[in-house]
């Protein structure tokens, strides 16, 4: 089940950055 969330969680982080929202570490600190 871990890795299930913590792949959820990048691609999330990926999604956000690809978007133009804003930086993947900054996408994981919203989170």
């Amino acid at each position: 089940m871990r890795k299930k969330s913590e792949s959820s969680e990048v691609r999330i982080n990926k999604f956000i950055s690809q978007s133009g929202i804003c930086s993947r570490r900054e996408a994981d600190n919203l989170i």
